[in-house]
């Protein structure tokens, strides 16, 4: 295995209790954009260790940072909505 710093370790923690933030929100309440959010910010952190440990294709993490950041613009849409409408 390689040596990774705790940088490396850190965000992967970080990411898990994101996940299990996100979807224990989406569990209470589906249609809430701000648990899809916290699912998407794991997912980002999620990337950064992947980037960390090197042992995936860069093709992988493009593809990857752009699901996020999708991800990221519809939920960014959804908020917006929901301030407009009062919500």
């Amino acid at each position: 295995m390689k040596n990774i710093s705790s940088y490396g370790y850190g965000m992967f923690v970080l990411s898990a209790l994101c996940f299990i933030g996100g979807f224990s929100s989406m569990a209470i309440n589906p249609y809430n954009p701000y648990g899809l959010g916290i699912i998407f910010m794991g997912l980002f952190l999620f990337l950064q260790y992947l980037k960390k440990l090197k042992r995936v294709p860069a093709y992988i993490i493009r593809l990857l940072s752009w699901i996020v950041a999708a991800g990221f613009f519809v939920v960014d849409i959804a908020l917006v909505v929901m301030y407009i409408s009062g919500r």
